[in-house]
């Protein structure tokens, strides 16, 4: 792996209940809430399976949840049209 990969990488991981919950802005609890129910784009790594998630796989999991809503909200009872 070259440094421009390390280094993204290094700059798109979030390492930790509380790295994860600062960048959502949510409190920890939140977060590993979250995580345990398995409706957070996660993944645990080492012995003590320690909470880790990148950045870009978080924003994309908030558009996706953005773009169902907005079509739940076109398609819906009060849509325009």
């Amino acid at each position: 792996m070259d440094t421009r990969n390390e280094s993204a990488l290094a700059t798109d991981l979030l390492v930790g209940a509380a790295q994860i919950a600062d960048f959502m802005g949510w409190k920890v609890r939140r977060a590993m809430y979250l995580a345990e129910r398995g409706e957070l784009p996660v993944f645990r790594i080492g012995q003590g399976q320690i909470l880790h998630a990148r950045k870009s796989t978080l924003t994309r999991w908030i558009a996706q949840l953005d773009g169902t809503a907005l079509q739940m909200v076109q398609s819906g009872p009060y849509a325009e049209g």
